[in-house]
C-alpha cells in the first residue's frame, strides 16, 4: 500500500497542481518515514534497487522543471527531503539526475546515433 501511494504521489503532475496541500503533507510524511529507515537503505544489496529510487527521481525532476511560483512551500519541503537524502543516506539526487539525463537505452529513439565509416 505504501509503495503504491509513494509511486502515485511522486508520479502524478495533477496531484501537485490540484492538491498542493495534500502533496506538501505527503512530503512531510515521507521525510518522517525515511527518518525511520536504516541508513544503508540505498546501499544495502537487498534494498538498494527499491522503488523509491525511481519515484524520488521522478519527483525531483518535476520539481526542477517546474517554474510555478505557487510551489514555494512545496519547494521548501522538497529541499528538506533532498537534504535528508543527502545527509542520512549519502544520496546525491542532483548527481543522479545529471547522470540519468545523459544515459540512453539502446532502443531509445532520442539516443545519439552512432555512425560507422565502412569505407
Amino acid at each position: 500500500c505504501w509503495k503504491r501511494i509513494v509511486t502515485l504521489m511522486c508520479g502524478c503532475d495533477r496531484i501537485v497542481r490540484e492538491r498542493r496541500s495534500l502533496f506538501v503533507g505527503f512530503i512531510d510524511a515521507l521525510c518522517d518515514q525515511l527518518q525511520a529507515c536504516p541508513k544503508d537503505l540505498f546501499i544495502n544489496e537487498l534494498s538498494r534497487e527499491n522503488f523509491l529510487l525511481d519515484a524520488l527521481q521522478e519527483h525531483f525532476e518535476r520539481m526542477d522543471e517546474s517554474q510555478e511560483e505557487e510551489n514555494d512551500e512545496l519547494r521548501k519541503r522538497s529541499e528538506r527531503l533532498r537534504k535528508l537524502l543527502r545527509k542520512r543516506f549519502q544520496w546525491d539526487i542532483d548527481a543522479i539526475l545529471r547522470t540519468r539525463s545523459i544515459e540512453y537505452d539502446a532502443d531509445d529513439e532520442y539516443a545519439p546515433t552512432i555512425v560507422y565509416d565502412v569505407s
